[in-house]
């Protein structure tokens, strides 16, 4: 049975390492120097790889290593491999989070019995894995995808955009038009209009009713902020999601930096930028902010100028611990629905495995930020919620359970 060799290791396929070199140190034994992010010597860029072929039969281990900060900790997550790309298995570091981990950790793999291999930070998600996605529920009739531009890389940068739109009037001829909600239809038709007319002001008028909402994600390799937001989709889309669906208006950008997962990157852009301290509260301006953050922002004020402005924001991230939700309270808590404790409290009763910490409330105004973890609030003072946690997970499913419940808990506090 033949070895491993270095030429069966791929560091820029779906899932890559840019600046990664690999040495043999014996039979299936290897060394790996991670490079740095771009413009950060001191941050690692993830270790992400495929095995291309002679895998199979053969045990693996690996000794990687990195010279720059050890407060951001190559192996501070954790990782996972798959012979497929869809189900994942848990690769354990020997030091993980142990004092002499910092700057060389060791992974160890049985026999394989696949001759292909996938391994990536916590559960990855390539964005290929991302347009598949958009392709399943661009299927449905309630969603609609948006490409809101392009990363530096041409890859596309997508918004899912989910509410109920019904079926399309007969006089209507723009395919983005919904069947209003019967009683404002009623409402328009008791003014003596004409059926087309008050058909579209309806139409506007029940749009205008529901409620918005955004959800993003910063940091390309925080995996698990993915796995929730996919949690929250299929709820939203499946039959007990319905009504909410008639009630609100939900935006997702999956991945705001799809040239990502590819090269490792887990804060960064390729222009070297943390893309959660990339907003801007003066507005979008493409000569001071990275192009990834330039491309969401000014959609984001788009959505906030049309007839559904957005209520509230979530900015998704992870972190060790369980997943932990904040909020920054807007004008609506408290006043249209009940006190923030009210959700804390939802969150509780719907977690029944333990998965989610209480909910925290931050109604204090720094005045500016350049997070988008807050911005919004700042700016515009809406609701601006974020979710950390969940960075040591070798498992999807706790993740998109986590989405569900949020979602779950989001259609009992809005109504």
């Amino acid at each position: 049975m033949p070895e491993l060799i270095v030429d069966d290791f791929c560091f820029n396929g779906r899932l890559g390492s840019q600046g990664a070199r690999i040495a043999r140190v014996g039979r299936n034994h290897f060394h790996i120097q991670l490079g740095q992010a771009p413009g950060h010597p001191e941050w690692c860029n993830l270790l992400q790889f495929e095995i291309l072929s002679h895998a199979k039969g053969n045990d693996l281990r690996l000794d990687v290593a990195f010279d720059g900060d050890p407060k951001l900790r190559f192996n501070h997550d954790a990782s996972t491999w798959s012979y497929d790309g869809r189900n994942w298995m848990p690769a354990n570091w020997k030091f993980w989070n142990k004092p002499g981990g910092e700057k060389e950790d060791t992974l160890t793999f049985p026999a394989f019995t696949e001759d292909q291999i996938f391994f990536g930070a916590q559960v990855p998600m390539p964005y290929e894995d991302v347009v598949e996605f958009m392709e399943r529920y661009g299927c449905h009739p309630d969603v609609r995808v948006h490409v809101i531009g392009q990363s530096p890389g041409g890859r596309n940068i997508y918004r899912l955009e989910i509410t109920e739109r019904g079926e399309l009037t007969t006089d209507d001829t723009d395919p983005q038009a919904a069947k209003p909600h019967p009683q404002a239809l009623s409402r328009a038709l008791s003014g003596a209009l004409s059926t087309k007319l008050a058909t579209k002001l309806a139409t506007k008028s029940a749009f205008s009713r529901r409620w918005a909402f955004h959800v993003n994600q910063q940091h390309s390799g925080e995996h698990h902020a993915k796995w929730r937001m996919i949690g929250m989709i299929d709820w939203l889309l499946s039959d007990a999601g319905a009504d909410f669906r008639r009630r609100s208006v939900w935006h997702f950008v999956l991945e705001m930096n799809p040239d990502a997962p590819s090269n490792g990157w887990y804060r960064v852009s390729s222009q070297g930028v943390d893309l959660n301290r990339a907003y801007l509260m003066s507005g979008p301006d493409p000569a001071r902010q990275p192009q990834e953050s330039y491309v969401m922002q000014k959609d984001f004020v788009a959505l906030m100028a049309s007839e559904t402005p957005i209520t509230a924001c979530w900015s998704m991230h992870t972190w060790p611990d369980e997943a932990q939700p904040f909020m920054h309270p807007g004008p609506e808590v408290g006043t249209r629905i009940g006190p923030w404790t009210d959700l804390r409290d939802l969150l509780e009763r719907l977690d029944v495995n333990h998965l989610i910490n209480p909910l925290i409330a931050d109604d204090k105004k720094l005045g500016t930020t350049n997070a988008w973890h807050r911005g919004p609030f700042e700016q515009y003072g809406i609701t601006n919620y974020v979710c950390e946690g969940s960075d040591f997970w070798t498992d999807k499913t706790p993740s998109l359970e986590v989405g569900r419940i949020f979602m779950q808990a989001m259609a009992e506090y809005y109504p």
